[in-house]
C-alpha cells in the first residue's frame, strides 16, 4: 500500500447518470471521495435541487485546498439547493463550522 506510486485507471460516472442509467432516485447518498467532492457536488447541483437526496458528506478539507478549490463555495453550492447542515450527532450546523473548520475532514449530513 505505500509502495511506489501506480497509474491505476478507473471509470467516473456522475450521480446524475448513475442515477438514470440505474433507474433509481436514490433517498440518501454517500459522498467520501477524498479531496473530489467539489466536483461530485458541481456535477449534481440541479439532481440535488429536483430530488434533494439526504447527503452523507466527509468532506476533504485538507485535500480541497490543496487542489486550489472552495470548502466555502462547495458548502454554498449545497445551500442553495436547500440544504441545511447537521452533525452526525443531530446537531444544527452552520455552514461557516463545516468550511471554517480547523480539522482535515468534516463529517456531516445535508437534509
Amino acid at each position: 500500500m505505500w509502495g511506489e506510486p501506480q497509474e491505476l485507471e478507473v471509470q467516473v460516472e456522475s450521480i446524475p447518470s448513475l442515477a438514470a442509467r440505474l433507474g433509481i432516485v436514490p433517498d440518501f447518498i454517500k459522498i467520501d471521495i477524498e479531496g473530489y467532492e467539489y466536483e461530485a457536488v458541481q456535477g449534481a447541483i440541479a439532481f440535488f435541487r429536483e430530488h434533494r437526496p439526504v447527503l452523507f458528506f466527509e468532506l476533504h478539507l485538507n485535500y480541497l485546498e490543496e487542489r486550489r478549490l472552495s470548502p466555502k463555495h462547495l458548502v454554498k453550492m449545497l445551500s442553495e439547493c436547500g440544504y441545511m447542515f447537521r452533525s452526525y450527532a443531530d446537531r444544527e450546523l452552520s455552514a461557516h463550522s463545516i468550511y471554517d473548520s480547523p480539522l482535515a475532514n468534516v463529517r456531516f449530513i445535508c437534509q
